[in-house]
């Protein structure tokens, strides 16, 4: 999100060691967060762009922000504002409902068992009171 991208720059931008650098670039390719671009040959250099997953990853980190903010930082102290690139105004995030465009008020909020859930119905039922009181597992 920065617009760093290139090895010497992060790892300037960061101050931390080479090796460390490469070891935690190294895991977020491999778990697919960054995919690692060729700009030079010979000698080879590369530089690293976010994947969908990576831009994915970044809104969990938006949403930290907006909670630091509120919670933190007093009004005109937080430490990093978030700008949109096509029109500059400041951007303020919240988390919503896709369905309906309201923000989430997790006080409504009740879980239910999804269908990775890993064990059966009966622990099912222990962790999931209210889902089976309003009629979830009928």
């Amino acid at each position: 999100m920065y617009g760093i991208r290139r090895f010497d720059e992060i790892q300037s931008w960061l101050g931390i060691g080479r090796n460390i650098l490469t070891q935690r670039l190294g895991l977020l390719v491999d778990e697919g967060f960054l995919e690692r671009r060729r700009y030079q040959t010979a000698p080879d250099r590369y530089e690293y762009v976010l994947t969908d997953k990576g831009r994915d990853a970044t809104k969990v980190l938006i949403a930290l922000m907006a909670f630091g903010e509120r919670w933190h930082f007093a009004p005109g102290d937080e430490p990093i504002r978030l700008f949109d690139r096509k029109t500059g105004r400041r951007v303020h995030a919240e988390v919503i409902d896709t369905e309906t465009g309201e923000p989430i008020d997790t006080a409504s909020l009740y879980p239910g068992p999804g269908p990775g859930f890993p064990y059966g119905e009966d622990i099912q039922r222990k962790r999931f009171a209210e889902f089976e009181k309003r009629g979830g597992f009928d």
